[in-house]
């Protein structure tokens, strides 16, 4: 089960907080994603690169930090009832929380009504220990 929600914690900004934080930004009809590396920050060297799908860790409050470089993007996870919005030059965040290793599909649009298949995705809750060996893989785009 993945639920949205706040846990009542909030940074500087006044988004929630979590247990881990992944920037996603919608760009050229893609999803770019960005986790941090095994030092815990983002925006440092050893950050890990994604496209299109989600990654997460089962049982740990999970931050997804939604930015746009260019239009209006709908992120969403219709079976699991997450609906968040991407917008160029805001800040929009979701929490995310999943109790058991799974696959859920990832469903992104782009306001201008075209469909565009590279905004599809999965996110992939891994066993907490399964995440830890996925994210110290190779950097991917």
């Amino acid at each position: 089960m993945l639920m949205l929600g706040a846990c009542g914690r909030t940074d500087a900004n006044g988004l929630p907080d979590g247990d881990l934080v992944i920037r996603v930004r919608g760009e050229d009809y893609q999803w770019h994603v960005r986790y941090p590396g095994p030092d815990g920050v983002l925006d440092t060297a050893d950050d890990v690169l994604g496209l299109r799908d989600l990654h997460v860790p089962a049982r740990k409050t999970v931050r997804i930090d939604l930015e746009s470089a260019d239009y209006i993007y709908g992120f969403r996870i219709p079976e699991l009832g997450v609906n968040q919005m991407a917008v160029p030059e805001l800040d929009f965040a979701a929490q995310l929380f999943a109790e058991e290793a799974g696959s859920h599909p990832l469903m992104g649009d782009q306001m201008c009504g075209f469909a565009h298949e590279s905004l599809l995705g999965q996110v992939v809750v891994h066993a907490p220990a399964d995440f830890v060996a996925w994210q110290r893989q190779p950097s991917r785009p």
